[in-house]
C-alpha cells in the first residue's frame, strides 16, 4: 500500500488478494490519513468475519470457504470407502459473492 501511495497517480480503488492483507492496507491508509473509501475504495477477498466488524466495513469477495471444506471432506471419505483406488477428477464449480460494504462505495443510494 506505501507503494501504491507514491505513485503520481495514485488509484482511487485497491483489490487486495486475501482480507488479513486488506488489514494492512487499511491501517497503512489510515496511518496516511486517507480517507475509505472517499479517496481510496478497498476490496478483499475471502469474507472473513472481521470484514463486518472494522469501520469502514470491508467489501469482499466470499469464496464460501465453509461449503468448500464440506465438499472436500465428502469427496474424501467417498473415495477412501471404495475397495479399488482409482485417480479420477471431480470438478464442482462454486459461484463466488461480492459482499458489498462501506469499503467500497461513497454514497449508498446510488448502488443497485
Amino acid at each position: 500500500m506505501l507503494q501504491l501511495l507514491k505513485i503520481k497517480n495514485r488509484p482511487d480503488a485497491v483489490y487486495v488478494a486475501g482480507d488479513y492483507a486488506v488489514l494492512g492496507a487499511l491501517q497503512v491508509l489510515n496511518e496516511n490519513n486517507i480517507r475509505v473509501p472517499e479517496e481510496i475504495a478497498l476490496v478483499g477477498f475471502g469474507n472473513e468475519p472481521f470484514t463486518d466488524m472494522l469501520t469502514p466495513k470491508i467489501t469482499s469477495v466470499n469464496q464460501h470457504s465453509e461449503k468448500i471444506g464440506k465438499l472436500a471432506a465428502e469427496t474424501f471419505l467417498n473415495h477412501i470407502k471404495k475397495k479399488t483406488i482409482t485417480q479420477e477428477l471431480n470438478k464442482q464449480i462454486l459461484d463466488a459473492e461480492l459482499i458489498v460494504r462501506d469499503s467500497s462505495y461513497k454514497n449508498k443510494t446510488t448502488l443497485k
